[in-house]
């Protein structure tokens, strides 16, 4: 449906609210490209909503998942932390090829980026067990310049997080540098309890 490439964070700072996480998304194959034959740009047309709509689709791709990835949160420990999800989704039939493939790939990317991130261990990272999202608003600007299947940078960052929830801002432009987009997502983010010890 789109494709996204994620850059890797920078950790300059230990300071997550600072962070900025940036990938590069487009919609995949060709948009509708009729011309805006009304007299206003800031009237969409028909086929101009089509580019809202899959852009408002691509901010939600791990737009949460910020907050872990600045705080340095695990959300996937291994291949079989995926399995439960995977399960799940092919309640409803997804492609199992496709949804295995996701998860592994984000698996293997919160890997790799925390093997790069030499200020903490893997075991100061704490497990994710739950991420949600409780709300998502997204303000488009320049509207009649948004084009879903063109390249677009968006930059995320999580100025507040804690109490299990997390506020993420995305913003996005356009190949001309042009901001087209504001978002702000607020989430539950749930961390794995220890289990007590036994005193058996």
């Amino acid at each position: 449906m789109y494709e996204c490439v994620r850059i890797p964070p920078v950790r300059s700072e230990d300071q997550p609210e600072r962070q900025r996480l940036r990938q590069w998304i487009r919609a995949r194959g060709p948009a509708a490209n009729e011309q805006n034959s009304s007299k206003s740009l800031n009237t969409p047309t028909f086929n101009q909503r089509a580019h809202l709509a899959a852009l408002a689709y691509m901010t939600d791709n791990y737009f949460i998942g910020t907050v872990a990835r600045a705080h340095g949160g695990k959300r996937f420990n291994n291949h079989q932390s995926i399995q439960p999800i995977v399960s799940l989704l092919l309640d409803v039939k997804t492609e199992t090829r496709d949804v295995v493939g996701s998860f592994d790939e984000l698996a293997r990317e919160e890997a790799e980026e925390y093997t790069r991130d030499s200020t903490k261990t893997d075991a100061d990272r704490a497990n994710i067990q739950l991420m949600l999202t409780l709300d998502h608003s997204i303000y488009f600007h320049n509207q009649a310049s948004i084009r879903a299947d063109d390249w677009m940078l968006a930059e995320m960052e999580t100025p507040w997080a804690g109490d299990e929830r997390g506020l993420v801002v995305q913003r996005v432009w356009n190949r001309d540098g042009t901001l087209v987009a504001s978002c702000f997502q607020e989430g539950m983010i749930r961390l794995s309890r220890d289990k007590p010890q036994n005193k058996l």
